[in-house]
């Protein structure tokens, strides 16, 4: 079954060189003078397999915006369901691809065309609800998604792990760094491991050998 409402927005530019002039309209109904329809015509099956394959990830995105708001019945049961998480992984990263192709083609019309000392472009979408539905809200649910994405890595620190927060600050509390001598003037002492530096390095363990590898006293032995 297919239908055609016959209206499309269109936005239409006209650039003339005798005189220079540029020339943008936009309309609601039929097309410019000049200007056909082509390609596919919209068609309700089209626009329902949309749909479909689209609804999984809007409905993940829908219960998280819920869960945000205090309504955490359904983010519970859906982030439970293994189905369910498979489902709108597929929708994102392959239905909703296909839905925007396969409804955007067949309402939309592009064209650019050199007539009379004129260049011609055209821009226009037929209105086509369940077909304009689905290519406004595919971008929507993904862009949605790329934005949470982004402002959660934006957002997230990194600290280091807990345990070599804790070797750390016990290296330095039982080896403080040595105090300077009388005499020895404004000479700085050879370096010794702090636990920010222990800190900084990222690795989760270390052992009892590797810590006295790596603090040294001020005369760079290991200390025992």
């Amino acid at each position: 079954m297919s239908y055609h409402v016959g209206e499309w927005i269109s936005f239409h530019a006209r650039a003339e060189r005798v005189p220079p002039r540029l020339t943008v309209s936009i309309t609601l109904g039929e097309l410019p003078d000049g200007w056909s329809r082509k390609g596919g015509q919209a068609r309700t099956w089209s626009g329902l397999v949309g749909l479909i394959l689209i609804a999984p990830f809007a409905l993940l995105l829908t219960a998280t915006v819920l869960h945000n708001i205090g309504l955490s019945a359904p983010y519970s049961w859906l982030s439970g369901s293994t189905i369910a998480i498979l489902a709108g992984t597929v929708s994102l990263f392959i239905g909703i691809p296909v839905a925007i192709a396969m409804n955007a083609w067949r309402i939309t019309r592009l064209g650019l065309r050199r007539q009379g000392g004129a260049l011609d472009g055209l821009i226009a979408l037929e209105v086509a609800p369940l077909h304009l539905a689905v290519v406004v809200i595919g971008p929507t649910c993904s862009g949605a998604m790329t934005v949470k994405v982004i402002l959660t890595v934006c957002s997230a620190g990194i600290e280091p792990p807990e345990q070599v927060t804790t070797l750390a600050a016990s290296i330095e509390h039982a080896n403080p760094p040595p105090a300077a001598s009388p005499g020895a003037g404004n000479t700085p002492t050879p370096p010794v491991f702090h636990s920010w530096m222990l800190a900084g390095s990222g690795c989760s363990e270390i052992s009892a050998a590797d810590t006295g590898a790596l603090v040294a006293d001020s005369r760079g032995r290991p200390i025992r």
